[in-house]
């Protein structure tokens, strides 16, 4: 066999292995074959996808779906009419869930796969269909009931984008959409909700979500879809935002309660700050220590010169007086000599009644502290008793009560243990 020959047959087998795996795709619904109310029953159809025939079609499909436009597909078992449904049936959740690009993101895959997918036989069953007064003209049957097989996955995945999204005020939107409370609410809870016939939500047929089972109620395999979950974390799209905190505990960042301060060292010019500030300081304290001395030997000099040059001036005290205060003083020292002696011989000859005396001076000086109140409360200390916020909390405190105030306390690790 010539090489070309091979590489014939390469080519011939690659193109035979695509064709297999694109005739195994097949669908399980297509088109509107029923309408009851303003809600619309899919067609039964077991056969391959096809193309969409409008291009405005085709650009609907890309908004809502683009994933599934990664494989290079084509060919989708949906029509024109099934998109326009799925996009209105979208407004409603894209109401509760645009806070959070990914869960929404998330919720549209799941429907994308159900309505448009071409693998659409690989996951879908139908187990009900009726041909009652509800079909459309010129049209069989109508599907009444489905079993919609979701990995296991997947499920949870979409559970944990979509549990902390906030509807309109301080609600969950899944309290909304999930029939209990988030609290309660369970995977299997939401899709039970999402997949009982309902018209007031919009549901047209029931839905039986089956979350990790690859094998059918009849035994048949089944080969749930390949669509990858997004965590709330993660922006789903290039150009797109993450789920914000509020939204998404991932997202949230732990953050320590207090500014943690770190001790950061001081350079001038790659040199401590201490030691510059050590050879300032020093510099310093030469520069005083010379520039007084010059000081003092400057005017030492001078009253050296003014001393050669002094003569005695009119009025100047003479001899006799200088006698005269200095028996003044001594006057007045030995007064004082005297009376701190007759002082102290009197406190050695009657301690106690020095003693006593002391202390009767002190308790009547103390006498004062009986009269002596101490406010400690806020209230008295804030505001004086005729004043307005006086009068305002008397009036509160008698017809409501007394107001609580409650304080905050906050205990956080030291980063550095």
């Amino acid at each position: 066999m010539t090489i070309r020959s091979s590489v014939v047959l390469l080519l011939l087998l690659t193109i035979a292995a695509r064709r297999g795996v694109a005739d195994r795709r097949r669908c399980a619904m297509r088109g509107v074959c029923g309408q009851r109310g303003h809600m619309h029953q899919n067609c039964p159809y077991n056969g391959p996808p096809k193309p969409l025939d409008d291009p405005h079609d085709g650009d609907l499909l890309r908004q809502l779906c683009p994933h599934l436009y990664q494989d290079g597909n084509k060919e989708f078992c949906c029509d024109g009419a099934q998109l326009e449904h799925l996009a209105a049936q979208m407004t409603l959740p894209r109401q509760l869930l645009s806070r959070c690009p990914s869960c929404f993101t998330n919720f549209v895959q799941l429907w994308c796969d159900f309505t448009c997918s071409p693998r659409q036989g690989d996951f879908l069953r139908i187990t009900a269909v009726s041909d009652d007064q509800f079909l459309i003209e010129n049209e069989t049957q109508y599907v009444t009931e489905v079993e919609y097989y979701v990995r296991d996955d997947y499920a949870n995945g979409l559970l944990e984008s979509c549990k902390g999204v906030r509807a309109v005020g301080a609600d969950y939107a899944l309290s909304l959409m999930c029939g209990v409370s988030v609290a309660e609410c369970s995977i299997s809870q939401w899709f039970n909700f999402m997949g009982t016939y309902n018209e007031n939500i919009g549901v047209p047929f029931t839905i039986d979500f089956i979350v990790g089972q690859n094998r059918s109620t009849s035994g048949a395999p089944i080969s749930p879809p390949s669509t990858h979950i997004v965590p709330c974390s993660q922006a789903p799209f290039p150009g797109s935002s993450a789920c914000s905190c509020q939204d998404c505990a991932a997202t949230c960042r732990p953050e320590a309660p207090f500014p943690i301060i770190t001790q950061g060292k001081c350079r001038i010019a790659s040199i401590d700050c201490m030691l510059i500030l050590s050879l300032v300081s020093f510099g310093g304290l030469c520069f005083a220590v010379v520039f007084f001395a010059a000081v003092q030997y400057g005017l030492r000099r001078g009253n050296e010169t003014d001393l050669a040059d002094f003569k005695p001036a009119a009025g100047t005290l003479d001899d006799a007086d200088l006698g005269t205060i200095e028996s003044l003083g001594s006057w007045i020292e030995s007064q004082l000599e005297a009376m701190c002696a007759h002082y102290g011989q009197l406190c050695t000859r009657r301690p106690l009644t020095v003693f006593g005396f002391g202390m009767l001076v002190a308790l009547l000086c103390s006498t004062g502290m009986f009269f002596v109140r101490f406010t400690t409360d806020p209230v008295e200390l804030w505001s004086c008793r005729g004043s307005r916020a006086r009068t305002e909390k008397n009036f509160f405190d008698s017809n409501f009560g007394i107001l609580a105030r409650v304080c905050y306390y906050n205990r956080g690790l030291n980063s550095e243990t």
